[in-house]
């Protein structure tokens, strides 16, 4: 958890602002998880803190958070052109790539 506060805070996510009168913040929440690495017994946990977006009012505050999410058929089709062009494959993992997604 430290550690995704760091993050958020190193990557100024968000700034603390007055609420505006009769306006709610959307709710927040941990979720947590572990994985294994290969040559290790012990997991690595993770934690990350999500906003509720999915309440979000239309028309009020609708497009002013946006979280990219990459899309299946995008994977599908960087796989064709590998498999076709026989080319090598590379595996990247950016931790907080969400922030670094513009919104237009």
């Amino acid at each position: 958890m430290k550690s995704e506060m760091d993050s958020i805070h190193q990557n100024q996510t968000w700034e603390l602002v007055e609420l505006p009168v009769g306006r709610k913040p959307l709710p927040c929440k941990w979720v947590f998880g572990y994985k294994y690495v290969a040559d290790s017994e012990k997991p690595i946990y993770k934690a990350r803190l999500v906003a509720k977006g999915f309440k979000q009012e239309h028309g009020v505050d609708y497009d002013e958070i946006f979280s990219p999410v990459l899309k299946m058929t995008t994977v599908q089709l960087l796989l064709g052109v590998k498999a076709s062009e026989d080319l090598e494959l590379e595996q990247l993992d950016v931790k907080t790539a969400f922030l670094h997604g513009d919104l237009d």
